[in-house]
């Protein structure tokens, strides 16, 4: 297995450091306070910072953290799981290029119909580390032949 190290600077105090755990493809992001959104506090409750993603609406989260990404690399961001089957958050992009030197932002869209309350520190969505590759476009007046052909979307079954 190959070792990466990713530089990090922490932009937020309450941000949280990854940690990437043998066996596991990605690494989970934690979300943190930002004051332009409404804060719901409970009685009785910690005065945490929290933020209600109504059904259907899709906001973009801070993570508190810049990143230097490895060149010949790059990170995608994927849903979590449990919060997609769950509850049905999923992401919207996702793709961060090792020249990028802001803070990692996360963009989710609540799909479900119910709201979704999420508190500062949540883990929200997974990071996977790729390879870059190098690529030459070359254009010809035909591409080879397959057994799918041109058949589009929904083509190949169930």
């Amino acid at each position: 297995m190959q070792h990466l190290a990713f530089k990090f600077v922490k932009i937020h105090p309450k941000a949280i450091v990854p940690e990437k755990i043998k066996g596991n493809l990605g690494f989970d992001l934690s979300v943190v306070r930002d004051e332009n959104f409404y804060e719901h506090n409970y009685p009785g409750q910690r005065n945490d910072w929290r933020y209600i993603l109504e059904p259907g609406q899709r906001r973009v989260f801070h993570t508190g953290l810049k990143m230097a990404i490895p060149g010949g690399y790059g990170v995608v961001f994927w849903d979590r799981s449990g919060l997609s089957v769950k509850q049905g958050l999923t992401k919207m992009a996702g793709c961060i290029d090792s020249t990028y030197r802001g803070e990692w932002l996360v963009c989710l869209h609540n799909t479900s119909t119910v709201e979704y309350e999420i508190i500062e520190g949540d883990r929200i969505i997974q990071a996977i580390v790729i390879p870059e590759f190098s690529i030459t476009f070359k254009e010809c007046k035909e591409l080879d032949d397959t057994f799918r052909g041109e058949k589009g979307i929904g083509s190949s079954g169930r």
